[in-house]
């Protein structure tokens, strides 16, 4: 009996931490990578979506570059210091700019503010699933 009162309390504790690089946003069904990476990554358009589609995280393997209205719809939850990394700054979205496949939507975190940047120069990436 004891044997199964200790594993039950690790399973438990395994569980409830499974996500501690995580953040769920339960309101958008979302959850985004919150690691020390989110704050390192300042790349390309096409290495950030590769970095995202590779990540392993949390137990699950089907991350991605988030889109832009989802980029849109963390910037409160950085407000109110939900996420235990990042910065401010720029972070790329899935998007490709529709008047120039040079350029991708990128999404200032602290304004909401979105724009359209060559994906040759660099933002920070926060990948979504």
């Amino acid at each position: 009996m004891r044997l199964l009162i200790i594993l039950t309390v690790l399973f438990f504790s395994l569980a409830a931490s499974q996500n501690r690089d995580s953040f769920v946003d339960k309101k958008n069904n979302l959850q985004w990578e919150d690691t020390i990476h989110t704050e390192e990554n300042d790349i390309k358009w096409a290495m950030a979506k590769s970095y995202c589609s590779s990540l392993f995280l949390d137990g699950y393997d089907d991350w991605r570059l988030p889109t832009k209205k989802e980029l849109i719809l963390l910037v409160p939850f950085v407000k109110e210091h939900k996420l235990s990394y990042g910065t401010l700054g720029s972070y790329w979205s899935s998007q490709e700019y529709e008047e120039d496949d040079l350029n991708a939507w990128a999404v200032y975190l602290d304004t909401a503010h979105a724009f359209d940047d060559d994906k040759c120069n660099t933002a920070s990436v926060r990948c979504v699933r």
